[in-house]
């Protein structure tokens, strides 16, 4: 068969674990963990129930996996955005990219099912801890030490300053995600919030 005569729509072998996790990912935010039918996210791939079966040996496993690659795209992220010339200027950085993330439509779901599904699969939390907030602290606090070793900051405990950034964008895109339920927000843009956030935290840096 020439190139041109193969359908369109066939893709090649190596990009079909992305497709399942993309349609999975769907299915499951529609429907939730339990209701998803493994028949419903082939269908959606456009693959067969047995191709999938090739891939994730469960359906638990195919949550996990949609779960925890949307995951390691947050740190692969962070961990890209570069060193500044200052401490201060790599904690805008790392606030920015991870705000990006974390207020991409993919990201909110995956956070929301995650969420949703936490006390059916508490070892998804235990894998979260080690897989989400330890890489992040990795590539944070040694910004903070940075800049109080450079007198950018006062001096103070890294690993707390670490979580409480982690926690006010978080929250953050969580309200901004639901915007209608938080009234203080409703008239600001996402940049706006970003900026807020930034300032508040830098202030008590000392920076």
């Amino acid at each position: 068969m020439r190139e041109e005569e193969r359908p369109r729509w066939r893709r090649q072998p190596e990009l079909r674990p992305a497709q399942i996790l993309d349609a999975a990912l769907v299915v499951f935010s529609e429907q939730g963990l339990e209701a998803a039918r493994l028949e419903d996210i082939a269908s959606r791939a456009g693959v067969s129930k047995a191709t999938i079966y090739l891939y994730f040996p469960s359906k638990t496993e195919l949550f996990r996996d949609v779960v925890l690659g949307a995951v390691g795209e947050l740190v692969e992220a962070l961990e890209a955005s570069g060193e500044g010339a200052s401490a201060r200027e790599d904690v805008v950085a790392f606030t920015t990219a991870f705000w990006r993330q974390l207020r991409s439509p993919t990201f909110y779901a995956v956070y929301r099912l995650a969420l949703s599904e936490v006390n059916a699969f508490p070892e998804l939390t235990l894998e979260y801890a080690r897989e989400v907030r330890r890489p992040l602290r990795e590539v944070l606090e040694p910004i903070l030490e940075r800049g109080v070793a450079a007198g950018e900051f006062r001096p103070g405990d890294t690993a707390s300053r670490a979580r409480m950034l982690l926690a006010l964008v978080i929250k953050h895109a969580v309200w901004c995600a639901r915007r209608e339920f938080v009234t203080e927000l409703q008239e600001k843009s996402d940049d706006e919030v970003l900026s807020e956030v930034l300032g508040f935290y830098l202030a008590g840096l000392g920076a």
